[in-house]
């Protein structure tokens, strides 16, 4: 069982890192995004993500995050989460634009820094025109 939930946070993980890693450092935000739309959507899915809420971070998610983030390893990242104690504050929020050199499509790429009693935690997520979440990644 803990196989299975390492190999499916590690898919996760490389599909989030692949994104990530194709677009330049500060790359413009295409004019089909909101970055103020693009914010708040990254703090409701953090919100979600501390309120343990699968169902919805799964509703919300493209077709390709969905087939990894699984129910299982959400659990997995609830329970780092929680290592850190109860959230305090979002303390720094940057969004950036990032195109898919194979497909074309363009992405938005929101980094938010949070506090919690113990731990700060940095996340890095991703979302489509249509803001169906594409990627996930915390640190």
């Amino acid at each position: 069982m803990k196989k299975t939930k390492f190999k499916s946070l590690l898919v996760v993980t490389l599909c989030i890192l692949f994104l990530a890693g194709c677009s330049g450092p500060g790359s413009k935000l295409s004019e089909d995004f909101d970055e103020a739309v693009v914010k708040d959507y990254a703090k409701q899915v953090i919100t979600l993500i501390n309120n343990n809420d699968s169902e919805a971070l799964i509703k919300m998610s493209t077709v390709q995050l969905k087939e990894v983030l699984t129910k299982e390893t959400l659990a997995s990242v609830y329970e780092a989460i929680a290592k850190g104690g109860e959230f305090k504050e979002f303390s720094d929020i940057s969004v950036d634009g990032h195109k898919d050199e194979t497909t074309e499509e363009e992405f938005a790429v929101s980094a938010i820094k949070t506090k919690y009693d113990s731990k700060k935690f940095t996340y890095t997520i991703t979302f489509t025109k249509d803001m169906k979440l594409a990627g996930l990644f915390y640190k």
